[in-house]
């Protein structure tokens, strides 16, 4: 934590340093500024393990399909937070990658149920490895730092 003050007379300010990439710190006045900061740079750091194998979104309805399939994109909303447009729009990319199949849900027509296909299910092996890589390094500094403020 480090103090800030503008001038001899205005009262310090005390600012919290989130690296936001290997030697280089942000510094940010109040936990939300400092949580987004934080975000950020696990966001972009994520982005790097993942290494363009797939998205942080993609990993991320990969991950909840692995938890809950075969379920509905209405169950994927729900357990990811992602808007429904998005959603669709991952799903058909991930089921033109082969990394995962729909089906016509039996008990309602209308809706299809999703789940991993095998190339998926290794595919998140993989991005899972790094994600606790990730999780156990950068994660770890972030949490410390937050800590700290």
């Amino acid at each position: 934590m480090a103090l800030n003050a503008t001038d001899d007379n205005a009262p310090a300010r005390a600012t919290h340093r989130v690296a936001a990439s290997p030697g280089a710190d942000l510094e940010a006045p109040f936990l939300g500024a400092r949580l987004h900061q934080a975000s950020q740079r696990y966001a972009a750091e994520l982005d790097k393990a993942l290494g363009g194998g797939i998205t942080r979104a993609q990993f991320q309805v990969m991950d909840a399909l692995s938890r809950h399939a075969p379920c509905s994109q209405t169950v994927l909303v729900n357990a990811t937070g992602v808007d429904r447009s998005t959603l669709a729009d991952i799903v058909r990319r991930l089921k033109g990658r082969g990394l995962i199949e729909r089906k016509r849900n039996k008990d309602d027509t209308r809706a299809y149920l999703a789940k991993l296909t095998p190339a998926g299910t290794a595919a998140l092996r993989e991005a899972r490895k790094a994600v606790e890589k990730l999780d156990r390094t950068i994660g770890k500094e972030i949490v410390d730092s937050l800590q700290r403020g």
